[in-house]
């Protein structure tokens, strides 16, 4: 009543729920890759899982990069797991990225940044050899992030490269909870 007296007239636009889910790749593994940075730039890294047509968790990956940013860590997480589906030679047919920087560079064939240069070429060279659909996905349908949310806050001498095969159990994703949590705290403190 009152913002009618001063004959202003008040719009708002609803924003619409958006449903996000991850969705298994029809035929062969699908990539999840996840790049963070604590600050921009700060400490970063990256890590993603590879997954099989039925959301079995096949391989992942996680590792700390030092001093970056997240276009940084993005780009080096999708170079890293591209290579561990080379490596273990799995045909990746989509790869998910949360990352639309990245993926919006690799369409138009340009480097995104600088600081990615010296992991462009082989990003692009490896997306040669798998042919995977490249897919964006909103940061909730990426479940990796539990694990890639670890190794930037940590220095290497603190959190060793890990390396993941197998599913993951429940403790597991607890305890790594727990870590994260207690991680983010120490780092909030060491930033104060």
């Amino acid at each position: 009543m009152g913002l009618q007296w001063c004959d202003l007239q008040v719009s708002a636009r609803i924003k619409l729920p958006v449903l996000v889910k991850w969705m298994p790749p029809q035929v062969d593994f699908c990539l999840n890759v996840d790049g963070a940075s604590k600050g921009n730039p700060r400490y970063c890294g990256g890590g993603g899982c590879i997954r099989d047509s039925h959301g079995n968790f096949i391989c992942g990956f996680a590792f700390f990069y030092g001093f970056g940013s997240s276009i940084l860590a993005e780009a080096r997480a999708l170079h890293d797991g591209l290579q561990l589906a080379i490596d273990r030679q799995l045909q990746i047919s989509v790869v998910y990225s949360d990352f639309a920087t990245i993926l919006r560079a690799i369409d138009a064939g340009r480097v995104p940044h600088w600081s990615v240069f010296p992991w462009w070429r082989g990003i692009l060279d490896m997306l040669q050899v798998l042919k995977p659909q490249l897919m964006h996905t909103f940061r909730e349908g990426n479940q990796i992030q539990l694990i890639t949310i670890m190794m930037p806050l940590s220095p290497p001498d603190q959190v060793a490269d890990a390396f993941l095969q197998g599913t993951p159990s429940r403790t597991f994703l607890a305890e790594l909870q727990e870590i994260v949590a207690e991680k983010l705290a120490r780092l909030e403190v060491e930033l104060d």
